[in-house]
């Protein structure tokens, strides 16, 4: 589990300059490298997350080995690491490892829920 509380994530700087912290929408994030093969593994199926959930979710593939602040802001010790942030709100549902895609639409769906 990230050593960060979802509060202090979300005023993080690097958070703020993507604009993460007052979006609309939920923000999905996922940490990941060419180079890692559960990543190589992992994008496909948050593709296709991306692709069902439209305009109801917004998402963001990040290279962990260039997104250093994020990664640290986040807490990333290992990667894939997936964080789903919920709309102006200091929901944060975690998930690190490779993931089914069932696995994350129960993350993504609960950010939603309390996102309401």
């Amino acid at each position: 589990m990230p050593t960060n509380d979802s509060k202090t994530i979300l005023q993080h700087q690097a958070v703020v300059a993507k604009g993460w912290q007052s979006s609309p929408i939920p923000v999905f994030v996922m940490f990941g490298a060419d180079w890692c093969s559960y990543c190589v593994k992992q994008k496909p199926i948050v593709e296709e997350l991306k692709s069902e959930y439209g305009d109801r979710v917004r998402f963001e593939i990040l290279d962990a080995d260039k997104e250093t602040e994020l990664k640290k802001a986040f807490g990333v010790r290992g990667i894939p690491a997936m964080f789903v942030l919920g709309k102006n709100l200091p929901t944060l549902e975690y998930a690190k490892g490779f993931q089914t895609k069932a696995v994350l639409k129960r993350k993504i769906e609960k950010v939603l829920a309390a996102s309401v």
